[in-house]
């Protein structure tokens, strides 16, 4: 209901012509000056060939795989991959946007078995995830959030396939 709220008053406040300023303005490199220190898909596909094609399949990628776990998976686990896939698409997200996945991450690293879900959950609690962060920018971070995000999908398969244990 919010949403429908703010887009009636944008529209009646600026009429149609918003939603184009509103995307330029996304988009402007100058309004973003630290946008390759950001740990999202943006920033991870930055200096590749055919980054908005990779960027949208990527983007599809993680709403389907957020949208099988949150349909599958415990609450915990579901909520974990929601903030993953958030920070993931999100074009603004800085280190402070992350500290919100703190326990989400303890929740994956406690919860899933799977050893690669519970490696990058602990390589992005600690220190590494930040000194990453400082050393490629956030492309490292990001890769870390997508590879974390496809292994928890994958570790929910293995745990509906045999029972329950994952």
């Amino acid at each position: 209901m919010g949403t429908i709220v703010l887009l009636a008053v944008s529209f009646i406040a600026a009429g149609p012509g918003w939603i184009r300023s509103y995307i330029a303005l996304i988009l402007d490199p100058a309004v973003d000056p630290d946008s390759p220190l950001m740990p999202n898909l943006h920033s991870m596909v930055a200096h590749i060939p055919g980054r908005d094609i990779v960027e949208f399949f990527l983007s599809l990628t993680v709403v389907v795989f957020v949208w099988w776990i949150a349909r599958r998976a415990r609450f915990d686990v579901a909520l974990a991959a929601t903030l993953l896939g958030s920070i993931l698409l999100t074009r603004h997200a800085y280190l402070q946007d992350c500290a919100i996945l703190a326990g989400s991450l303890v929740t994956l690293f406690e919860t899933l078995g799977s050893p690669l879900v519970r490696s990058c959950a602990l390589v992005l609690l600690l220190a590494a995830g930040i000194l990453f962060m400082l050393i490629r920018e956030g492309a490292v971070v990001a890769a870390l959030y997508l590879v974390l995000l496809i292994a928890v999908g994958f570790a929910e398969v293995r745990g509906l396939e045999t029972g329950g244990r994952s």
